[in-house]
């Protein structure tokens, strides 16, 4: 038989991170009383081969399955880290804005996990004063007591914490 040769989801994945398909798509968060900007939630966007860009849920279940979601946080925090310190700087000052980054509770249960994502925001020269790491109310509620000393170690160094759908899970 001639069958092409296909890959699998998860080689497409990672793939597209190699060939960083993975890309920040931005959301505005405004305050209902003045309509003002006061943070930014970046979101991961998959980009295919087509050039057709993806919803976060059609690639993030796999990404978490496949423990690809710790490198694409990553990704998407250093992307965060570099708009801190380019195109949003002068907002960031101005208005005092932060940048939301949904991230996998997976961070959570490995102290080195943690490092890294602090190694990224000192690698960048970002205040971790600007930065609000989310995590989701379902996955976080999955996570052992390991998970809460690390967010308590992520507040100590000036990172606000977020539940990202509260009310939909556990709670």
């Amino acid at each position: 038989c001639d069958i092409p040769d296909r890959l699998s989801p998860e080689q497409t994945l990672q793939q597209a991170l190699r060939e960083k398909r993975l890309l920040p798509y931005f959301q505005p968060i405004l305050r209902l009383r003045d309509r003002r900007v006061v943070q930014i939630e970046l979101l991961a966007r998959l980009l295919d081969e087509e050039g057709e860009i993806h919803e976060a849920g059609s690639f993030i279940p796999l990404a978490e399955q496949s423990d690809l979601i710790l490198e694409i946080d990553r990704m998407m925090l250093r992307h965060a880290c570099g708009l801190l310190q380019g195109l949003f700087r002068p907002l960031i000052k101005q208005h005092s804005l932060r940048i939301s980054i949904n991230l996998s509770g997976k961070h959570l249960v490995n102290h080195d996990h943690i490092m890294r994502l602090m190694g990224i925001i000192e690698e960048e020269g970002v205040s971790p004063g600007y930065l609000i790491f989310e995590f989701n109310e379902r996955e976080l509620s999955r996570q052992d007591s390991d998970a809460l000393a690390s967010l308590h170690d992520l507040r100590s160094k000036g990172i606000q914490i977020s539940l990202d759908d509260f009310g939909t899970g556990f709670s």
